[in-house]
């Protein structure tokens, strides 16, 4: 008989799970509170087509980022899956560029990035995030440095890094993992949801709904990536229900609820207040009519 792996009895399905980035970040239970931003969602999800001039550029190894990256296909599929709860401000394909991202960042409460990233584990400072670089662009190179990424001023409460491998990289001695997620905490982000190894694309797409839609509802962090992870198992097939395919992303940091946050309300909620409403008239009407029917005077007749 195959394996069945959603049966298999998974910690997620009795305990949420997180992480710290260090212990003293865990004592101090790093949990900023970014009065600076605008209380909205800053997404991101750059085109890898030809037009990119960014994978015109040669990796460690020699050989260019055309070669090596292939296109994301589900990423507005993805992004747009965050505007059924938040109000979402997203750049996409050629707009998805490093100078929008300079610009922007620093005002918006959580940062949804859905792109290509490069670990450089001899260099860490040297591991960035792949724009879009348009080719009359001759400031910025597409590539966004974590050494950049430090020293940029993020008011977010959160980053997701919905990319591969964003919480991959050297072990230093004393420090942890130095993985590109690490650069957000020094950049001032307090939380991240990060990927241990190369995520599956329309898997991404699923959890990352799920994980909004809990978000939405008032969950902490963790517990809303714990429950869209079950969701996701009740809902996938045998092949997809390997770990391999949901167990990468990861909690790290701040886990309190978002809340306060600028988001939509879901049809449901528009239309239980327009029931209720409703109810609340017809009553006050019939008590209206019935008094007057009340108050009549009686024929002698």
């Amino acid at each position: 008989t195959k394996a069945t792996y959603r049966r298999l009895p998974y910690l997620i399905k009795e305990s949420a799970i997180t992480y710290a980035p260090s212990a003293t970040t865990f004592f101090d239970e790093l949990n900023l509170k970014n009065a600076k931003n605008n209380g909205r969602i800053l997404a991101f999800g750059p085109d890898y087509s030809i037009d990119n001039k960014a994978l015109e550029q040669k990796d460690e190894n020699g050989k260019t980022l055309r070669t090596t990256l292939a296109n994301i296909t589900n990423t507005q599929d993805e992004i747009k899956s965050l505007k059924e709860f938040f109000n979402v401000t997203a750049y996409l394909g050629k707009n998805a560029t490093e100078s929008a991202f300079k610009k922007n960042a620093g005002n918006y409460r959580v940062l949804h990035l859905a792109m290509h990233t490069i670990i450089n584990n001899e260099n860490p400072l040297y591991s960035k995030l792949i724009l879009f670089k348009p080719q009359n662009d001759t400031i910025d190179d597409g590539m966004l440095n974590a050494s950049e990424l430090i020293n940029m001023q993020l008011h977010a409460d959160m980053a997701v890094l919905s990319a591969c491998n964003t919480g991959s990289g050297k072990m230093s001695k004393g420090e942890g993992i130095m993985s590109l997620s690490r650069n957000f905490f020094y950049a001032g982000v307090p939380g991240i949801i990060m990927t241990a190894w190369a995520v599956e694309d329309r898997t991404g797409v699923k959890l990352m709904e799920s994980f909004y839609k809990f978000l939405a509802m008032g969950k902490p962090r963790h517990e809303a990536l714990r429950l869209a992870k079950i969701e996701y198992l009740e809902n996938c097939d045998k092949l997809t229900s390997h770990p391999h395919y949901w167990a990468s992303y990861m909690n790290v940091g701040d886990i309190s609820p978002l809340e306060g946050f600028d988001k939509k309300n879901p049809p449901y909620v528009l239309y239980g207040t327009l029931a209720f409403l409703f109810l609340i008239s017809s009553v006050v009407v019939f008590r209206m009519i019935k008094k007057q029917n009340t108050d009549k005077p009686k024929s002698d007749l």
